[in-house]
């Protein structure tokens, strides 16, 4: 007895000093995110969730890693019937009301939450199931919980499972006496888990990230906590240095030798098919110090009538060349998160349209319907000026605005980005843009409107670069 019980504590210790040695670059990693970092624990009862997060959670603390704990918050709820899926829609309001607070104060540390949007939705199939709430009122449900507005903040699903017959013996240990409940019998509980299979191939490409798996009936509880911890790592690893598309500089130069801007659309169809057959993924510490590769950067403009949407950032990361300018764009890098949610037959241009719809999302909290953008681009930009400029393609698209609700929720706007960094906003008439004094466009934006718009604006010349 005594060598099984050295062994364990031997086993324990080795586990604790692996992850201790990582804590620093837990440390790093969340600094250069900038922003949380939300696990999700979700699964059988009993299986050992909020075991889970104790462990993880004091384990963060104790080595000064930024953390926070959303407990679950059925234990709150004013609700008596458990079994009616008003319970349901309320403890996963309750907690998504939390990651809207945390996506509010846009701090970076992990989130740990017991029961969020995941297991909102597995118990909410699991109702439907067993005929406790209407199809409409599913579809409704469900539809909202699926917003991608806060499915995509969740970084880390983690579904920990258990049998039944173990699940009711881990009850038993607490309890004072051995009847079963209307959760906690293995007839139900087997349900629930053929439910929790279903739903985790159902619901897999609604959220970004792959979502984890542990089977705790027969595993030391250490072991799944080790588990995650590796993949809150690996996460935050990825996160920091996503892969992002790109094509070979030689690709490139074979085809845009002529212009800096293409808007032909035979053109246009033409780069598009070459980006197809020749982009790649990579690591974007690697591609940027690979001067042999160009960054692919999908970009969307936003008209209304004719007026066009200025974004400038303001705040205290601005250097002497960013500062006072602006651009008529958001996007950013395609990421290879945002091929997940599509099924294996995409184009690139696709692909495309996912990156537009996550940056504005991201950016301005504003959601494009993809039905109403254009399948191909308006414009290439490829701007030979200095090595950063040869190293970015940029992907145009214009997205006509149709109401003035639309129009209102964007016009005059400061979408906050970080503490100490916001986005502002402001439609101009197009034709004015040249007479307006405190406008200093970036070179993508000059080179845009002036081939589109044949505004004639002048680009400038800071320390023999091309602003």
């Amino acid at each position: 007895m005594n060598n099984t019980n050295n062994d364990k504590n031997k086993y324990q210790i080795e586990i604790i000093r692996e992850l201790e040695l990582k804590t620093e670059r837990i440390k790093n990693n969340l600094e250069d995110l900038n922003e949380p970092l939300i696990v999700e624990f979700a699964g059988t009862p009993r299986a050992g969730k909020t075991t889970a997060i104790n462990a993880l959670s004091t384990f963060f603390k104790r080595n000064l890693i930024p953390s926070e704990t959303i407990i679950e918050q059925a234990q709150f709820c004013p609700l008596i019937n458990k079994n009616h899926f008003f319970f349901n829609t309320w403890t996963g309001s309750r907690t998504l009301s939390h990651i809207l607070r945390i996506i509010e104060e846009n701090e970076p540390k992990i989130i740990l939450i017991d029961r969020g949007i995941f297991d909102t939705l597995v118990w909410l199939n699991f109702f439907r199931q067993m005929g406790g709430v209407s199809e409409e009122s599913f579809f409704r449900s469900e539809k909202f919980f699926l917003i991608d507005d806060w499915v995509n903040k969740i970084d880390i699903i983690t579904i920990l499972e258990v049998s039944p017959k173990e699940a009711i013996r881990r009850d038993y240990q607490s309890q004072i006496t051995d009847k079963a409940g209307d959760i906690m019998n293995e007839s139900t509980l087997g349900k629930y888990n053929q439910n929790l299979i279903s739903c985790i191939d159902k619901y897999r490409r609604s959220f970004t990230q792959p979502i984890i798996r542990i089977d705790t009936t027969n595993r030391n509880p250490l072991v799944g906590v080790k588990i995650i911890a590796d993949r809150v790592i690996s996460t935050a690893d990825r996160l920091k240095d996503s892969e992002i598309a790109y094509i070979p500089m030689q690709a490139i130069k074979e085809n845009l030798t002529e212009t800096k801007i293409c808007t032909n659309f035979d053109d246009i169809k033409k780069y598009s098919y070459l980006i197809e057959k020749s982009f790649q993924w990579g690591k974007r510490s690697d591609i940027e110090k690979d001067f042999g590769c160009v960054q692919i950067v999908p970009v969307v403009v936003f008209r209304y009538l004719d007026k066009i949407l200025v974004f400038e950032m303001r705040g205290t990361a601005q250097g002497p060349i960013l500062e006072n300018r602006q651009s008529i764009w958001v996007g950013g890098h395609t990421r290879r998160e945002d091929v997940y949610k599509l099924n294996s037959k995409i184009s690139i241009i696709d692909v495309f349209h996912q990156t537009i719809q996550r940056e504005a999302q991201e950016e301005i909290e504003y959601e494009i319907n993809l039905t109403k953008l254009n399948k191909y681009p308006k414009a290439f930009v490829w701007l030979d000026t200095n090595q950063k400029s040869l190293q970015h393609l940029g992907v145009f698209y214009e997205f006509q605005l149709k109401t003035k609700k639309d129009f209102t929720f964007l016009n005059r706007r400061e979408f906050r980005e970080l503490k100490d960094k916001a986005l502002q906003t402001e439609f101009i008439d197009i034709n004015k843009i040249p007479d307006e004094p405190n406008l200093n466009l970036e070179p993508w934006s000059i080179f845009y409107l002036n081939a589109i718009y044949k505004l004639g604006l002048e680009v400038k010349i800071y320390q023999g670069r091309m602003y």
